[in-house]
Protein backbone atom coordinates (compact mmCIF):
# COMPACT_ATOMS: atom_id res chain seq x y z
CA UNK A 1 0.00 0.00 0.00
CA UNK A 2 1.35 3.42 -1.01
CA UNK A 3 1.81 5.80 1.91
CA UNK A 4 1.20 9.34 0.75
CA UNK A 5 3.80 12.02 1.40
CA UNK A 6 3.13 14.78 3.91
CA UNK A 7 3.11 18.28 2.40
CA UNK A 8 3.17 21.73 3.97
CA UNK A 9 2.10 24.72 1.91
CA UNK A 10 4.03 28.00 2.10
CA UNK A 11 2.87 29.21 -1.31
CA UNK A 12 0.85 32.11 0.09
CA UNK A 13 3.90 33.78 1.62
CA UNK A 14 4.64 36.78 -0.58
CA UNK A 15 6.78 39.11 1.54
CA UNK A 16 9.76 36.85 2.20
CA UNK A 17 12.87 35.72 0.38
CA UNK A 18 13.35 31.94 0.14
CA UNK A 19 16.77 30.31 0.44
CA UNK A 20 16.58 26.68 -0.72
CA UNK A 21 19.73 24.83 0.40
CA UNK A 22 20.92 21.55 -1.11
CA UNK A 23 21.84 18.40 0.84
CA UNK A 24 23.99 19.35 3.85
CA UNK A 25 25.15 15.98 5.22
CA UNK A 26 26.56 17.48 8.39
CA UNK A 27 28.50 20.31 6.72
CA UNK A 28 27.66 23.00 9.27
CA UNK A 29 30.62 25.29 8.59
CA UNK A 30 29.72 25.35 4.90
CA UNK A 31 26.09 26.14 5.75
CA UNK A 32 27.24 29.11 7.81
CA UNK A 33 29.49 30.33 5.00
CA UNK A 34 26.76 29.89 2.38
CA UNK A 35 24.17 31.81 4.41
CA UNK A 36 26.68 34.62 4.89
CA UNK A 37 27.22 34.75 1.13
CA UNK A 38 23.44 34.87 0.68
CA UNK A 39 23.24 37.82 3.13
CA UNK A 40 20.86 35.80 5.26
CA UNK A 41 18.50 37.84 7.44
CA UNK A 42 16.25 35.83 9.76
CA UNK A 43 13.68 38.61 9.80
CA UNK A 44 13.27 38.60 6.03
CA UNK A 45 14.32 35.13 4.84
CA UNK A 46 12.91 31.61 4.94
CA UNK A 47 15.40 28.75 4.75
CA UNK A 48 14.35 25.38 3.34
CA UNK A 49 16.75 22.43 3.09
CA UNK A 50 16.32 19.58 0.62
CA UNK A 51 16.89 17.02 3.37
CA UNK A 52 19.79 14.74 4.29
CA UNK A 53 20.81 17.03 7.11
CA UNK A 54 22.95 14.29 8.67
CA UNK A 55 25.69 11.72 7.94
CA UNK A 56 28.96 11.84 5.99
CA UNK A 57 30.05 15.34 7.08
CA UNK A 58 31.68 16.27 10.41
CA UNK A 59 28.95 18.28 12.16
CA UNK A 60 25.55 16.61 11.85
CA UNK A 61 24.68 17.52 15.43
CA UNK A 62 25.32 21.21 14.79
CA UNK A 63 23.26 21.11 11.59
CA UNK A 64 20.36 19.50 13.44
CA UNK A 65 20.56 22.03 16.26
CA UNK A 66 20.45 24.85 13.70
CA UNK A 67 17.24 23.47 12.21
CA UNK A 68 15.61 22.57 15.52
CA UNK A 69 13.15 25.37 16.38
CA UNK A 70 13.78 27.33 19.58
CA UNK A 71 10.04 27.60 19.96
CA UNK A 72 8.00 25.21 17.78
CA UNK A 73 4.97 27.49 18.09
CA UNK A 74 6.71 30.66 16.93
CA UNK A 75 9.94 29.91 15.03
CA UNK A 76 8.74 29.35 11.47
CA UNK A 77 11.49 30.55 9.21
CA UNK A 78 13.73 27.48 9.01
CA UNK A 79 12.41 24.32 7.35
CA UNK A 80 13.60 21.07 5.85
CA UNK A 81 12.04 18.17 4.03
CA UNK A 82 12.90 14.66 5.20
CA UNK A 83 15.79 12.96 3.42
CA UNK A 84 16.57 9.26 3.28
CA UNK A 85 19.58 9.71 5.61
CA UNK A 86 17.43 11.64 8.08
CA UNK A 87 14.83 8.86 7.96
CA UNK A 88 17.43 6.18 8.65
CA UNK A 89 18.93 8.20 11.51
CA UNK A 90 15.46 8.67 12.99
CA UNK A 91 14.81 4.92 12.91
CA UNK A 92 18.12 4.32 14.67
CA UNK A 93 17.27 6.91 17.32
CA UNK A 94 13.98 5.20 18.18
CA UNK A 95 15.66 1.81 18.44
CA UNK A 96 14.72 0.13 15.17
CA UNK A 97 17.02 -2.61 13.94
CA UNK A 98 18.78 -1.25 10.87
CA UNK A 99 22.04 -1.79 9.05
CA UNK A 100 24.49 0.85 10.24
CA UNK A 101 26.86 1.84 7.44
CA UNK A 102 29.86 4.15 7.57
CA UNK A 103 27.78 7.30 6.98
CA UNK A 104 25.36 6.70 9.84
CA UNK A 105 28.12 5.41 12.12
CA UNK A 106 29.85 8.76 11.77
CA UNK A 107 26.73 10.51 13.05
CA UNK A 108 26.36 8.02 15.91
CA UNK A 109 29.99 8.53 16.91
CA UNK A 110 29.48 12.28 16.81
CA UNK A 111 26.53 12.01 19.20
CA UNK A 112 28.77 10.19 21.66
CA UNK A 113 31.80 12.46 21.19
CA UNK A 114 29.72 15.59 21.73
CA UNK A 115 27.94 14.02 24.73
CA UNK A 116 24.47 14.60 23.30
CA UNK A 117 21.98 14.07 26.14
CA UNK A 118 18.87 11.91 26.06
CA UNK A 119 16.80 15.08 26.21
CA UNK A 120 18.54 16.41 23.12
CA UNK A 121 18.07 13.09 21.36
CA UNK A 122 14.38 13.26 22.23
CA UNK A 123 14.14 16.69 20.63
CA UNK A 124 15.81 15.30 17.49
CA UNK A 125 13.34 12.44 17.37
CA UNK A 126 10.34 14.75 17.61
CA UNK A 127 11.80 17.08 15.00
CA UNK A 128 12.62 14.37 12.46
CA UNK A 129 9.28 12.67 13.07
CA UNK A 130 7.43 15.87 12.16
CA UNK A 131 9.36 16.75 8.99
CA UNK A 132 7.29 16.97 5.80
CA UNK A 133 8.26 15.16 2.63
CA UNK A 134 7.22 18.02 0.34
CA UNK A 135 7.10 21.79 0.82
CA UNK A 136 5.20 23.92 -1.65
CA UNK A 137 6.63 27.41 -2.07
CA UNK A 138 5.41 30.44 -4.07
CA UNK A 139 5.09 29.84 -7.80
CA UNK A 140 8.02 30.20 -10.14
CA UNK A 141 7.29 31.15 -13.75
CA UNK A 142 3.59 31.03 -12.82
CA UNK A 143 3.86 27.29 -12.08
CA UNK A 144 3.28 25.48 -8.76
CA UNK A 145 6.71 24.89 -7.22
CA UNK A 146 7.75 22.16 -4.79
CA UNK A 147 10.80 21.27 -2.68
CA UNK A 148 11.43 17.55 -2.17
CA UNK A 149 14.45 15.45 -1.27
CA UNK A 150 14.74 12.84 -4.03
CA UNK A 151 12.02 13.67 -6.54
CA UNK A 152 8.56 12.80 -7.78
CA UNK A 153 7.19 9.72 -9.46
CA UNK A 154 6.11 10.70 -12.99
CA UNK A 155 3.05 8.47 -12.55
CA UNK A 156 1.35 10.72 -9.98
CA UNK A 157 0.61 14.43 -9.44
CA UNK A 158 2.37 16.26 -6.56
CA UNK A 159 -0.52 15.74 -4.14
CA UNK A 160 -0.44 11.96 -4.71
CA UNK A 161 3.28 11.31 -4.29
CA UNK A 162 4.37 8.45 -2.04
CA UNK A 163 6.79 8.76 0.85
CA UNK A 164 9.03 6.22 -0.87
CA UNK A 165 9.33 8.31 -4.04
CA UNK A 166 10.11 11.48 -2.10
CA UNK A 167 12.88 9.76 -0.16
CA UNK A 168 14.51 7.49 -2.72
CA UNK A 169 13.53 7.95 -6.35
CA UNK A 170 16.29 8.21 -8.93
CA UNK A 171 15.03 6.30 -11.93
CA UNK A 172 11.44 5.97 -13.05
CA UNK A 173 10.27 4.52 -9.72
CA UNK A 174 11.69 4.23 -6.19
CA UNK A 175 12.77 0.63 -6.69
CA UNK A 176 15.20 1.17 -9.55
CA UNK A 177 18.27 3.34 -9.99
CA UNK A 178 18.45 4.73 -13.51
CA UNK A 179 19.97 3.80 -16.82
CA UNK A 180 20.61 5.31 -20.21
CA UNK A 181 17.59 3.34 -21.44
CA UNK A 182 15.09 4.28 -18.72
CA UNK A 183 16.33 7.76 -17.81
CA UNK A 184 15.81 9.78 -14.63
CA UNK A 185 12.50 10.52 -12.91
CA UNK A 186 12.31 14.09 -14.19
CA UNK A 187 12.62 12.99 -17.83
CA UNK A 188 8.95 11.99 -17.62
CA UNK A 189 7.33 14.95 -15.82
CA UNK A 190 4.54 16.70 -17.71
CA UNK A 191 5.98 20.19 -17.18
CA UNK A 192 2.95 21.60 -15.34
CA UNK A 193 4.94 22.27 -12.14
CA UNK A 194 8.51 22.94 -10.98
CA UNK A 195 10.55 20.72 -8.64
CA UNK A 196 13.58 21.68 -6.55
CA UNK A 197 15.33 18.50 -5.40
CA UNK A 198 18.50 17.09 -3.87
CA UNK A 199 19.61 13.45 -3.55
CA UNK A 200 21.35 13.11 -6.93
CA UNK A 201 24.70 14.90 -6.94
CA UNK A 202 24.79 16.95 -10.11
CA UNK A 203 27.02 19.60 -11.63
CA UNK A 204 24.12 20.50 -13.89
CA UNK A 205 21.74 22.68 -11.92
CA UNK A 206 18.80 22.84 -14.33
CA UNK A 207 18.61 19.71 -16.50
CA UNK A 208 15.27 20.86 -17.92
CA UNK A 209 13.09 23.97 -17.55
CA UNK A 210 11.04 22.48 -14.71
CA UNK A 211 13.68 20.88 -12.47
CA UNK A 212 16.53 22.27 -10.36
CA UNK A 213 19.13 19.90 -8.88
CA UNK A 214 20.46 21.48 -5.70
CA UNK A 215 22.77 18.75 -4.37
CA UNK A 216 26.23 19.89 -5.43
CA UNK A 217 28.04 17.15 -3.50
CA UNK A 218 29.20 19.34 -0.63
CA UNK A 219 30.21 16.42 1.59
CA UNK A 220 32.19 14.84 -1.28
CA UNK A 221 34.33 17.90 -1.91
CA UNK A 222 31.94 19.44 -4.41
CA UNK A 223 29.80 22.51 -3.71
CA UNK A 224 27.10 23.58 -1.31
CA UNK A 225 24.39 25.14 -3.43
CA UNK A 226 21.47 27.42 -2.68
CA UNK A 227 18.67 28.75 -4.84
CA UNK A 228 17.63 32.19 -3.62
CA UNK A 229 14.11 33.18 -4.70
CA UNK A 230 12.47 36.57 -4.36
CA UNK A 231 9.54 38.08 -6.26
CA UNK A 232 9.44 35.24 -8.80
CA UNK A 233 13.13 35.70 -9.62
CA UNK A 234 15.99 33.48 -8.55
CA UNK A 235 19.75 33.15 -8.47
CA UNK A 236 22.04 30.23 -7.69
CA UNK A 237 24.73 30.80 -5.04
CA UNK A 238 27.47 28.23 -4.38
CA UNK A 239 30.50 27.78 -2.15
CA UNK A 240 33.23 25.16 -2.05
CA UNK A 241 32.32 22.01 -0.17
CA UNK A 242 33.84 20.03 2.70
CA UNK A 243 37.19 18.23 2.30
CA UNK A 244 38.62 20.11 -0.61
CA UNK A 245 41.14 17.32 -1.22
CA UNK A 246 38.35 14.90 -2.12
CA UNK A 247 36.84 14.56 -5.56
CA UNK A 248 33.15 14.24 -6.35
CA UNK A 249 32.34 10.57 -7.09
CA UNK A 250 32.37 9.59 -10.75
CA UNK A 251 28.93 10.74 -11.85
CA UNK A 252 29.72 10.59 -15.57
CA UNK A 253 26.73 8.38 -16.29
CA UNK A 254 24.42 10.83 -14.52
CA UNK A 255 25.88 13.82 -16.30
CA UNK A 256 25.64 12.20 -19.71
CA UNK A 257 21.92 11.68 -19.14
CA UNK A 258 21.42 15.18 -17.79
CA UNK A 259 23.05 16.63 -20.89
CA UNK A 260 20.71 14.87 -23.31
Amino acid sequence: MRKLAKTIDLSDIKDKRFIIVGDLHGCFDQLTELLKKCNYNKEKDIIIATGDLVDRGPNSVDVLKFFLPDNPHQDHHIYSVLGNHDWKFYRWLIGNKIIVGKSLQRTIDELQNKCVTDLEKGAMILYLQALPHIIRIPNLNKKPTYVVHAGFSPDYPPEKQSIESCLYIRGTNPKNYFSEKDGIWFDYLDGSFIVLSGHIVSEIIQPNPNVFCLDGGCCHGGKLRAMVIENDKYEIIEIKGYKKDMKIPDWSDILSMLKR
